[in-house]
């Protein structure tokens, strides 16, 4: 993080997705709300045009992110209208890439990677009291200013005696 605003790149929506199985409906109105209230404002929005309302105030969107004119969509169902709100998000969020793609697949095989000990980040996120939105929250609002800011939280153990030995001998042969 720089300055606390975490590159858009890393954007919590992303690791929302990925925690949850890569399933959209991870990313409810509240979640969208929090860390893109624009996009929710333009979804609901979309939602309450409906399937035979107008959509020019929607061209730049699908100018800018669907490459296509709304003009193209005025045959549309009210499940065809739904399954296009899902598009909006999804591609606003991601791009038009689906997350099958292989450079996406290798991402999230790699966040979802165990460690040695088994441990699981994604388990781990979605089981923490709150969930994953809890510890975004908690994530994206810290700021650690100083080594003061992490020590409460660090458990540092004391050396064994013979690494102990080799690096007080190691800065005294420097010294010398």
């Amino acid at each position: 993080m720089l300055l606390g605003i975490a590159p858009s790149i890393l954007d919590p929506a992303i690791f929302q997705f990925i925690i949850h199985g890569c399933d959209l409906h991870s990313l409810h109105k509240d979640f969208i709300g929090e860390w893109h209230p624009d996009l929710k404002m333009l979804l609901s929005k979309w939602i309450a045009v409906g399937p035979n309302g107008d959509l020019s105030e929607f061209r730049y969107h699908f100018a800018a992110y669907h490459n296509m004119q709304v003009s193209s969509l005025s045959e549309r169902d009210e499940r065809s209208h739904s399954a296009l709100a899902a598009q909006i998000l999804y591609t606003a969020l991601f791009g038009q890439e689906s997350y099958k793609h292989p450079e996406w697949r290798s991402f999230i095989k790699g966040f979802s990677l165990p460690c040695r000990n088994g441990f699981d980040f994604c388990t781990v996120a979605r089981s923490l009291e709150g969930g994953s939105e809890a510890l975004f929250s908690v994530l994206w609002t810290s700021r650690v200013q100083s080594f003061q800011d992490l020590e409460p939280h660090l458990m540092l153990n004391e050396p064994p005696n013979f690494l102990r030995t080799q690096l007080t001998s190691m800065s005294i042969s420097k010294k010398s």
